[in-house]
């Protein structure tokens, strides 16, 4: 019994023991640093933060050339008249 004991004690200990990782890393080489890649999401994160970075730095640029624009006035005929009438007389012609 005592040997089974050791066996069953020795097999648990590989099933949980930490898998042997490559010189590369257990999921690849990171395209940036050339370092091993730790965990399945890192390549996720470092394309999502790429992607942002692409994204503000296109925010900033339309910013800019908004702002750069020179201003124009609008045409007379926005301005209206300057006429306001009352509510109640806009509801007796049905607008």
């Amino acid at each position: 019994a005592p040997r089974g004991a050791a066996r069953a004690r020795a097999r648990r200990a590989r099933t949980f023991a930490e898998p042997e990782k490559s010189s590369e890393g257990e999921y690849g080489l990171n395209p940036l640093t050339g370092e091993p890649l730790e965990a399945k999401g890192q390549l996720t994160a470092i394309v999502t933060g790429v992607v942002s970075v692409a994204l503000a730095l296109g925010y900033l640029a339309l910013v800019q050339v908004m702002d750069s624009r020179e201003m124009v006035a609008p045409p007379e005929e926005a301005f209206g008249d300057g006429s306001v009438r009352p509510a109640d007389e806009r509801a007796r012609r049905g607008e």
